[in-house]
């Protein structure tokens, strides 16, 4: 057996069981940078986390906001329109009203704006 050669044990399979302090070292290391990884994605998430909520608070001040002028608006129409009707039924109504009653034209209008008087023959759709 002279020329024959010993087996010889796999190397790097024998030095993974063999702990060295710095095997030790190298694993603590390695822990280390799995570590400050997921502390990497846990701020890249909530970086996005926070860059969602700014956005959703952006967009909820501004439906807000639209839904006042929405508002307004439609308060300036309503207010426009009864007053075109005012308009229109006004000189009618005193016409009808303000000989029956004796009342004042200016008077006869405010109590018109009012509801308190009758509009007489003036409808909405004349």
């Amino acid at each position: 057996m002279r020329g024959a050669r010993r087996a010889r044990p796999d190397l790097p399979a024998a030095a993974a069981l063999v702990r060295t302090p710095n095997s030790k070292r190298l694993a603590a290391s390695r822990a280390h940078r799995n570590a400050q990884a997921a502390a990497a994605g846990v701020r890249g998430s909530l970086g996005a986390y926070r860059e969602v909520s700014d956005n959703l608070s952006e967009g909820l001040r501004f439906y807000m906001s639209l839904q006042e002028a929405i508002g307004t608006l439609g308060q300036q129409a309503g207010d426009y329109a009864l007053t075109r009707r005012l308009q229109r039924c006004a000189p009618r109504a005193a016409a009808d009203a303000g000989a029956d009653a004796g009342l004042p034209a200016s008077l006869l209008s405010a109590l018109l704006q009012l509801g308190w008087a009758s509009r007489g023959s003036c409808r909405h759709g004349e």
